[in-house]
């Protein structure tokens, strides 16, 4: 009978405390995601084959053997780096290609471009590095095969509707003038020390709606001169 009986001792586990697999999963992805934003600082300041998981670790303020933990080699960690904001990206870019009038090419070449100032100018400053390192994606093999892996059916569908809208003119034509767009505007934003001293200039770090607003009639010049 004793034996069956509670007392006031027992003390049951909080309600609010988690399991700890929940908190152990939960310091995982607060340290994955760590280690991507410094991975996404320095792939952007740098160059993909300039930086070390090491050098990762040390901006991420972490042990070397947590970065490989979670992401074995330099390439997984590239790739995640990419992934994580593709989605977003992709997604607002089909959206607006959606709304707009299909036909009128200035409509379709801001609804690709568009997306990223607005992201780009927003609360999160991690889309500067991450828009910094894509502008230096076509300069690595890594870089373009994560380019086509993770933005090469956006790019084919805002394509094919920029060759609808051009009617007569070769898609291969179309196809070169489109990536050349996308190209000069990401390097004319992310890039624009490379040239300022050919120039006489001094280095300087533009504003992105600014370079956009004076590049677009270049590049729309271009393409419609197809």
């Amino acid at each position: 009978m004793a034996a069956s009986q509670t007392t006031g001792t027992t003390q049951a586990q909080p309600a609010t405390q988690p399991p700890k697999a929940t908190r152990r999963s939960a310091k995982g992805l607060r340290t994955r995601m760590r280690i991507v934003d410094a991975a996404e600082r320095l792939f952007g300041q740098n160059s993909y084959e300039t930086v070390s998981q090491r050098d990762i670790a040390d901006e991420a303020g972490v042990l070397i053997g947590l970065v490989t933990h979670h992401y074995p080699n330099k390439i997984s960690l590239f790739d995640a780096v990419i992934a994580r904001r593709a989605e977003e990206l992709n997604s607002r870019r089909l959206e607006r290609l959606k709304a707009v009038d299909q036909t009128v090419v200035d409509a379709i070449i801001d609804a690709f471009n568009e997306p990223l100032l607005e992201l780009v100018g927003g609360k999160d400053e991690g889309w500067s590095n991450y828009a910094r390192l894509m502008s230096k994606m076509a300069y690595s093999e890594v870089g373009l095969q994560a380019t086509e892996r993770y933005y090469g059916g956006t790019v084919k569908a805002f394509l094919d509707v920029l060759h609808a809208a051009m009617p007569g003119v070769d898609r291969m034509a179309v196809a070169h003038a489109f990536i050349y767009s996308i190209e000069i505007l990401l390097t004319s934003i992310y890039m624009p020390g490379r040239f300022a001293a050919v120039a006489g200039l001094d280095a300087f770090e533009p504003d992105a709606r600014e370079v956009y607003d004076t590049v677009r009639p270049f590049v729309l010049g271009g393409i419609k001169a197809l």
